[in-house]
């Protein structure tokens, strides 16, 4: 899988589903949603539901948390050039909502090499 936009690595969870690592990290009955800035940025959101994950567009309604960053910080998360805790004491990414869900992404962000 080709992986240098936010993008790509979204559209890769959707065609080759979401890891076991991202089921494990997550608790039942959660939403988030990443808030991408930049040229290659956007917006997607994770939902895990009775032990299943989807990856869409950012949908209506409430959500346990929210990331907001830049397309080149959220790519050095997910290439593991980047901490998430250490991201965040920063303030390279904000985050509305459950702090403990970021930290529990941290590593199964990461793609697998």
């Amino acid at each position: 899988m080709l992986l240098d936009t936010p993008a790509s690595y979204f559209a890769g969870l959707k065609a080759d589903g979401v890891p076991r690592r991202m089921l494990e990290a997550l608790p039942e009955d959660v939403v988030i949603a990443f808030h991408i800035d930049g040229d290659t940025g956007g917006s997607w959101q994770l939902s895990r539901v009775v032990g299943e994950m989807g990856v869409s567009g950012v949908r209506a309604g409430p959500k346990d948390c929210e990331i907001h960053c830049s397309s080149a910080d959220f790519m050095a998360l997910v290439t593991g050039a980047l901490n998430a805790r250490q991201a965040y004491m920063a303030g390279r990414i904000r985050v509305q909502g459950d702090i403990g869900l970021v930290i529990r992404l941290g590593r199964a962000l990461r793609h697998a090499a």
